[in-house]
């Protein structure tokens, strides 16, 4: 096996949320791979966690017992040195920080340094109860963020950037420097035996060695400063899996309008429907971002079988696994959910069993761009009689617009490209600007005769084909040059095609039916994709964008909402009463439609 599927198998068994270490990092730091399995080590690791799972899951844990297997996985297991942990009344004062909003300094419980030789810590511990888990609110504390987030904001005010958190079962290392985003990677005690690629993963990361006996270059906190900076590799994918998403939802709605005999999009420029595909696209990136972060309802089962759009793709493909993907394709009602989710984020849920405050703005706001409901321009989606039809846009098309977001197509050296689920936790405010930003500079339009797509790759740039008239030819990253072909009228589909296409465009609408249904070839009068003529082109992710707030970063991670609005806990929530004409979400959801929700006032400063 090579080095890189060695990393690359062991990462997979990792829980990660955010940068954590990249491959080159790894093939460089681990060149021979993981440090060997310790066999009598691991026995006695197993020994002692079994001891400590029967005492914990009893009836009345003891914490000595807690607190000692605790010790046991830094002592035995990581192999600190006794003298190197620091704790209690020994551990420096300015090893703290103040969350003066809630009035509570937070600090941790043990820390690794050497203090007889004066230098600074390099780890810090915090140790919660068993029950606890490490990413749930701790009630019993002032400000009742979890623990992952109490950590990540104890480092950044002590200004360290390495610390670790466990309930004895969960060990997760959080990774937040100042100023940037946090990463966060867990491992879990109960693989550590079944399997011993994680133990080893662990030990080898985490020992005192890999702390003290190392070059500086080699140490943890080196080797996550360097990942972070291949960070950018994984904005530069994730923007070219979204503008490929962008193009096949683009085509699939140019599809459904020529199936309608071009009713649907009628007097819409293709420019408004590339707008449209790439605000559908962001409004999936805030919700993937809200709901990883906490900010939404993700947890709640009401909300998860109907709402969310974190399961709706584990659904979509245990689906497709289970009868293929082809049968997605006799399947519309993903679409349908997803514009109830749209339009319950813009509009507000106040049902007996779901409440969500409405938070307005132009990104989620269904009037925006109506016929992606299937409603006529000037319709207004509170209007029950607007005559709001869904889209046929079935059920696969909608699971590669989720894969394009969850799943990276990383390249490994020595082999192809393999998936890796991506944790929008990972993602900085920049960062989704600079996805937004690259799909700003292209825009659409219709081909006035038929073409054929050159496939530059990636990270190829096609310079212009000689010859090509009316600039439909044209210089792009990652995508095509499109060059004028020769249509043959004969087997063409029929004049009425695209009628009112024509009348806006030279040419005839319309491709030979084999020509249409090969990669690459465009129709007259099918959008083609191409660098928006305003813009400088470049690779999405290149050019950062400003945060408009500077201190956002300072904040702690729960507290940040896409959405510009606080989002109270479920107790806290007000019991408004039922209102008509809101239904609790069932499986004729798509049939019916998508109830239009209460009237309300537009939410001012929580705006988009």
């Amino acid at each position: 096996m090579s080095m890189a599927r060695h990393h690359a198998e062991w990462l997979s068994l990792v829980e990660v949320s955010g940068p954590f270490l990249s491959m080159p990092v790894l093939q460089r730091a681990f060149p021979q791979g993981l440090d060997e399995h310790d066999a009598e080590g691991g026995r006695q690791a197993r020994s002692a966690y079994e001891e400590w799972a029967d005492n914990q899951g009893g009836t009345r844990p003891d914490q000595a017992i807690h607190r000692a297997w605790i010790r046991f996985v830094l002592t035995e297991v990581l192999g600190f040195a006794p003298e190197v942990l620091v704790e209690g009344p020994a551990l420096p004062e300015a090893l703290a920080a103040t969350v003066a909003e809630h009035h509570e300094t937070l600090r941790p419980d043990l820390a690794v340094l050497r203090a007889d030789r004066g230098e600074a810590a390099r780890l810090l511990v915090a140790v919660v109860p068993r029950a606890q888990g490490l990413e749930k609110p701790q009630a019993d504390r002032r400000w009742k963020a979890s623990p992952a987030s109490r950590m990540a904001e104890l480092l950044r005010g002590a200004g360290m950037p390495l610390g670790l958190v466990t309930n004895g079962e969960q060990w997760m290392l959080v990774h937040a420097p100042r100023g940037e985003t946090a990463g966060f990677a867990s491992w879990y005690a109960e693989t550590w035996f079944d399997e011993r690629l994680t133990l080893r993963a662990f030990r080898s990361l985490l020992s005192m060695g890999r702390f003290f006996s190392v070059a500086d270059t080699d140490t943890p906190e080196a080797l996550l400063r360097d990942s972070m900076a291949n960070q950018q590799d994984v904005t530069d994918q994730l923007g070219y899996q979204v503008r490929q998403a962008v193009e096949v939802l683009v085509g699939t709605l140019d599809r459904i309008d020529r199936d309608q005999g071009r009713a649907l999009l009628r007097d819409t420029p293709e420019t408004t429907l590339y707008e449209a595909a790439l605000t559908v696209m962001m409004r999936l990136v805030f919700l993937f971002s809200s709901e990883e972060r906490g900010l939404l309802l993700l947890g709640d089962p009401l909300y998860d079988e109907h709402y969310a759009v974190s399961t709706l793709g584990a659904q979509l493909r245990a689906a497709a696994d289970q009868a293929g993907e082809e049968v997605l394709e006799r399947r519309n009602d993903a679409w349908s959910r997803l514009l109830a989710t749209f339009r319950a984020v813009h509009g507000g849920v106040n049902h007996e069993d779901l409440r969500l405050p409405a938070y307005g703005g132009d990104l989620f706001d269904p009037d925006r761009f109506p016929f992606l409901e299937g409603r006529l321009t000037g319709t207004s989606w509170r209007d029950v009689g607007a005559g709001a039809r869904s889209l046929p846009i079935d059920n696969r098309t909608v699971l590669h617009l989720l894969d394009a977001l969850q799943v990276l197509h990383v390249k490994v050296a020595g082999g192809p490209a393999e998936p890796r689920r991506l944790s929008f936790r990972a993602l900085d405010i920049e960062q989704i600007g600079h996805v937004y930003e690259g799909l700003l500079d292209h825009t659409a339009k219709r081909a006035p005769e038929p073409v054929v797509g050159l496939n530059g790759g990636k990270d190829r740039v096609a310079r212009g084909v000689a010859g090509a008239p009316g600039g439909v030819a044209h210089q792009e990253r990652g995508g095509a040059a499109h060059v004028p072909g020769r249509g043959d009228g004969q087997d063409a589909e029929g004049p009425g095609e695209g009628a009112h296409a024509a009348g806006r465009h030279p040419g005839r609408c319309g491709v030979a039916r084999g020509l249409r249904q090969r990669r690459g070839a465009f129709g007259a009068c099918d959008p083609l994709f191409m660098p928006h003529p305003r813009r400088q082109l470049r690779s999405p992710g290149r050019h950062p964008v400003r945060r408009r707030l500077r201190d956002v970063r300072h904040r702690p991670a729960v507290e940040r909402h896409p959405l510009h609005a606080p989002q109270p806990d479920r107790a806290d929530r007000p019991a408004h009463p039922r209102p008509a004409g809101l239904h609790r979400p069932g499986r004729g959801q798509a049939e019916r439609g998508v109830a239009a929700a209460p009237r309300r006032r537009d939410p001012g400063p929580h705006r988009l």
